[in-house]
């Protein structure tokens, strides 16, 4: 999770609203990179649609991977404060028609890849570590509701699995716990400075989002705060 809320508060800086709130989503509501690229906005429920009465976001997913072996209907949920106020900030103005990646699947790729760069993790192969992808949001978010909440079928409910069986290919508990040990040290000081800094980076991007400021712009600003 420390990566993910690094890879986060570059992506406010930068400005970079539409995929900050992907990967809040994909991490945070366990989700296939298509199911993100395909959802438009009237798929979405988020707490500020119903003022607040509710404290979680709900994906309609239409077409789901398993809707032949399992339920037609499906839906992601996300309720993790931090994230929802990401994703509020991404996608509570869109349209209902409106996507909520307005751009191409290999533009989302391609954009990742830069963020990884920004915090200096590989982005191809190296001394037998493999880069992390859009594949690894569901990954890691599976892994980590299942650290936290020591449930198995929470964890499977969420991530819409067929059986448990099917759930324990995605868990890499072990994994992702030793990932750290595997990188350079001065990376991940890097990485966990860019963590630390997100609480007062979202704020920040909070606010100059309600001054309707050009997020084109804030790459700039945040610059010139540091």
């Amino acid at each position: 999770f420390q990566i993910i809320v690094a890879l986060l508060s570059v992506s406010l800086m930068w400005g970079w609203i539409p995929i900050a709130g992907a990967i809040a989503m994909m991490w945070g509501a366990l989700l296939r990179p298509g199911e993100l690229t395909s959802a438009i906005r009237q798929q979405l429920t988020l707490p500020s649609d119903l003022e607040g009465t509710i404290s979680f976001g709900i994906l309609a997913i239409t077409e789901p991977k398993t809707r032949f072996s399992a339920a037609r209907h499906q839906a992601a949920r996300v309720d993790i404060p931090d994230l929802l106020e990401v994703i509020e900030l991404a996608y509570s103005s869109l349209n209902f028609s409106q996507r909520l990646w307005p751009f191409s699947g290999q533009t989302l790729r391609l954009r990742f890849k830069d963020l990884l760069r920004a915090v200096g993790l590989p982005t191809e192969k190296r001394n037998g570590l493999k880069p992390l992808d859009l594949g690894s949001l569901r990954a890691g978010g599976a892994t980590w509701t299942l650290q936290v909440t020591e449930s198995g079928e929470l964890c499977r409910r969420r991530g819409r699995w067929v059986s448990q069986k099917v759930m324990d290919l995605y868990i890499q508990e072990v994994s992702s716990l030793q990932y750290f040990n595997h990188i350079d040290p001065a990376v991940k000081s890097n990485v966990l400075t860019f963590a630390r800094a997100f609480p007062s980076v979202l704020e920040k991007a909070k606010l100059l989002s309600q001054c309707k400021i050009d997020p084109r712009t804030w790459y700039i600003l945040f610059r010139s705060t540091r």
